[in-house]
């Protein structure tokens, strides 16, 4: 490993145990912020990480080197906008599904700052993007990524929407609860998708490209990505196998969002992706 690659991989690891921390003092424990309370370093976590970042960040620039500092200052926004939309939610009790989601845009305001104020390549990320261009995924043929959409949502979406129906013996459709919640589940998929993907894929993963290069931007993203709902998870059993399968999905989306030059391509899927989960376990 590269020391370049290491710094990112500290950087974002330093991150991840300060959000986990924040998660652990803001809401209920966690598999990772339990295994840090019981180590008496929860707030010590949730202080040092923060610090730390921006310590990396200003040495970086010290040392000219400016693609560094810039992941180091996207990452520290983060971790400093999940902080302040926890405190929000705890502070603002609104019962509404898709206020307490919305409030997950909040980090999004630190880091349009230091994507704005550092003028990284951004490659219209809020548009549409291009989905004739050629998808340079082997698995998928060589297709365009219009075809590929379709493709993976044949191949990945509708069969993880069986999968998550049999898991629960497609008791929302005997009880027509699916239905009922039908605009709610597609309206909080395509929040929940839009905002997933302009953090990770869209404010985090462009400086990472721009330092690391394609390949390793990419893959490095995927796994703050899977690695990121991991913490949230209660248990390692539990958690672990679908940290892997998002680290995959998170380097599809990458790669889409990459490949089409903005987010509606990797929104779309991950939408579908959510209304597959969401369909089985209704929002309460």
């Amino acid at each position: 490993m590269k020391w370049i690659d290491f710094l990112v991989f500290l950087i974002l690891s330093v991150s991840w145990l300060s959000i986990n921390a924040i998660w652990g003092l803001t809401g209920p424990e966690t598999l990772i912020s339990g295994w840090l309370s019981d180590r008496g370093i929860l707030k010590l976590t949730a202080i040092i990480g923060p610090v730390s970042l921006l310590l990396i960040s200003i040495s970086a620039g010290l040392l000219r080197n400016h693609k560094l500092m810039i992941v180091g200052f996207m990452i520290l926004a983060y971790v400093l906008g999940v902080f302040l939309s926890r405190y929000l939610k705890e502070t603002i009790v609104i019962s509404n599904i898709f206020f307490n989601r919305s409030l997950l845009l909040i980090p999004v305001i630190p880091m349009f700052i230091v994507a704005f104020s550092t003028k990284p390549q951004m490659n219209n990320l809020l548009a549409i993007g291009d989905w004739s261009q050629k998808c340079e995924l082997r698995f998928l043929g060589g297709l365009d990524w219009k075809r590929a959409l379709i493709v993976t949502i044949l191949f990945i979406a509708i069969p993880s929407f069986l999968l998550f129906q049999a898991g629960v013996e497609f008791e929302p459709f005997k009880t027509g609860a699916i239905w009922a919640w039908a605009s709610r589940i597609i309206g909080l998929s395509l929040l929940n998708g839009f905002i997933e993907e302009l953090l990770f894929r869209g404010l985090m993963m462009t400086p990472l490209i721009a330092l690391l290069g394609i390949r390793k931007g990419i893959w490095f993203q995927a796994i703050y990505f899977g690695f990121h709902h991991f913490g949230a998870s209660p248990e390692l059993i539990a958690g672990l196998p679908m940290a892997v399968i998002l680290i995959f999905l998170g380097v599809l989306f990458g790669y889409g969002t990459w490949g089409t030059k903005g987010l509606a391509w990797a929104v779309v899927l991950h939408a579908m992706l959510d209304i597959a989960s969401l369909s089985a376990h209704l929002p309460v």
